[in-house]
């Protein structure tokens, strides 16, 4: 991580993503030693739940009359939480 930060910094973008493939690489192989966890299922739910929430999230920018191209990251950050606070 702290190389793939170093590199973004430093904005080599090539070598960013060498380093984003590492922590990737590490990430499934954290994986492998957790009792029970597979790491395509992790990575499926993980995408599942993002379409999700991206979803409810466009569902209430349109309520909310508000553009999600133009808003602030702060109003698009409280809408994520919202969608992800329904979400349980």
């Amino acid at each position: 991580m702290e190389e793939l930060r170093e590199a973004l910094l430093a904005g080599d973008l090539i070598h960013a993503q060498k380093e984003l493939g590492d922590v990737i690489f590490s990430a499934v192989n954290i994986a492998r030693v957790i009792p029970g966890c597979d790491a395509e299922e992790a990575l499926t739910g993980a995408s599942d739940r993002f379409f999700t929430r991206f979803a409810c999230v466009e569902r209430s920018a349109v309520a909310e009359g508000i553009d999600m191209k133009t808003a602030p990251e702060e109003e698009l950050d409280r809408l994520w939480k919202e969608a992800k606070r329904q979400e349980k």
